[in-house]
């Protein structure tokens, strides 16, 4: 894969090729109850889409879900 330009406003630069690791996962404890993790940028690799965007760091969400 490689980079792109990108234009908007007053940014205009190259984007850099990036690849990243996504990890979700879940476990049903019993018919009513399920715990669940995702994470996005798992390695917490500095990237960005657009230029003069926000830097995308790692992110980390767990639950769970019932059906009670």
């Amino acid at each position: 894969m490689s980079g792109y330009h990108w234009t908007t406003g007053v940014w205009d630069g190259e984007i850099p090729a990036s690849q990243m690791v996504n990890l979700s996962a879940g476990y049903r404890i019993n018919p009513h109850l399920r715990v669940y993790v995702t994470a996005t940028n798992l390695f917490d690799q500095q990237r960005f889409q657009v230029y003069g965007g926000s830097v995308i760091g790692r992110r980390v969400l767990a639950g769970a879900t019932s059906t009670f």
